[in-house]
């Protein structure tokens, strides 16, 4: 048995149009290489569009090339993934399905013991197929509760979209919603991953291969400066696992990082321009650190200096400037403990000013009340006219109107 899996192909991600095109050129390149691998199917874990809804170009050009594989007989299994789910239903993904250009395998229904998975078995290689599709926030972690799978016979493979804490990249320390692998179900004998941009893969007892193939084509600067390129996994699963890694060269990358430290806006320039050569199918990476010696980043000229690379014939050109820091500005600390010093300041300072029958301390138990209530988080599913509703009704909860 021979697959292809992909996940995060965020197709219609990058505003720049160039890098629009970069990554539906990605695509098009990893439907020919399964067109030429005889692969027996494909799987994507989750993510094929950026959102539920994609524009008419990404659609037509995503139908074109899974109307290749179909006409070669090569199936496409998907779950959604935290990008192109819909709580309501209505995603492309759904299209495709009707279509009969691939097919959902995040199947079931919920019963009282719990979500109950019922596999798709490919027709051709007879393995069964099933995943849990992927919600922003970890949400999709609720699915996991109580799973139920139906019982099949013969080789399974499982398609998440989730963070494991196990395969968490160095970058994301800091998020605290990853997983335990323990999320996922045993006894499969692949599990094809997706939503961590990264390219990565373990075994652990009792879940033989847990692989993330990375984005299909870099969707961020940070990505792009990390990956390079981005590409997938053809696999062969038999008595043990083959994975193949199918690099996808679209473009070459040129990081630029220079230190500003003691240097003027003008000498950063100069430096950047120094190193704009041979850029012919090259994105352009700019990454300035440091302390310059007068002016700030905006002080430093990156129109005519990409618009430079462009005649050396760099496709795109990105600048980061986060780490940049200037002598006019001074920075100044701010905590969340700090942020609720000055809002309670605030209330001390305007309780009282008008009658409203209370006494101090009940008024700014109210006025703190309020504003927490003002302050409530979108909910993940939640449109902006829902949400606005749902504040609106508890402040007047709140004020007992």
């Amino acid at each position: 048995m021979r697959f292809a899996h992909l996940a995060d192909c965020h197709i219609g991600a990058w505003r720049v149009a160039a890098l629009r095109e970069l990554a539906d050129e990605a695509f098009a390149q990893a439907i020919s290489t399964c067109i030429e691998q005889h692969v027996d199917f494909v799987l994507i874990a989750g993510d094929l569009f950026h959102t539920a809804l994609p524009g008419v170009e990404h659609v037509r050009h995503v139908v074109k090339h899974l109307t290749r594989l179909k006409q070669h007989r090569i199936p496409v299994y998907f779950i959604a993934g935290s990008h192109d789910f819909s709580p309501t239903g209505k995603t492309m993904l759904s299209v495709l399905e009707e279509a009969g250009l691939a097919r959902n395998v995040c199947v079931g229904e919920h019963t009282e013991q719990g979500f109950m998975l019922q596999p798709v078995q490919d027709e051709k290689t007879g393995v069964h197929i099933t995943g849990i599709l992927g919600k922003a926030g970890q949400l999709d972690s609720e699915l996991y509760n109580n799973l139920r799978i139906q019982e099949v016979s013969g080789k399974k493979l499982f398609l998440f979209h989730t963070t494991l804490d196990e395969l968490k990249p160095a970058r994301m320390a800091h998020v605290t919603s990853a997983s335990a692998t323990s999320l996922l179900p045993q006894g499969f004998d692949y599990y094809a991953g997706g939503h961590v941009h990264i390219v990565g893969s373990t075994s652990l007892p009792g879940y033989a291969q847990i692989v993330y193939p990375g984005p299909l084509f870099p969707a961020s600067f940070s990505e792009l400066e990390e990956l390079g390129t981005g590409g997938f996994y053809i696999v062969e699963l038999n008595d043990g696992v083959k994975k193949t890694r199918i690099d996808l060269p679209v473009c070459t990358v040129r990081k630029i990082h220079i230190s500003c430290d003691a240097r003027t806006p003008q000498e950063v320039e100069d430096l950047i321009r120094e190193q704009l050569t041979d850029l012919t199918g090259s994105i352009v990476l700019v990454r300035l650190t440091g302390m310059l010696s007068q002016g700030a980043a905006a002080d430093i000229g990156f129109a005519p200096l990409f618009a430079y690379a462009q005649k050396q014939g760099a496709i795109a050109c990105l600048r980061n400037t986060v780490g940049v820091r200037s002598p006019e500005f001074v920075e100044q600390e701010f905590t969340p403990q700090a942020a609720e010093k000055i809002e309670a300041e605030v209330i001390h300072l305007h309780v009282g000013q008008q009658p409203i029958g209370l006494s101090k301390e009940e008024e700014i138990a109210l006025f703190t009340q309020l504003l927490n209530t003002l302050g409530q988080p979108q909910a993940d599913g939640e449109n902006k006219a829902a949400y606005e509703l749902r504040v609106v009704d508890d402040a007047k909860n709140v004020l007992g109107r």
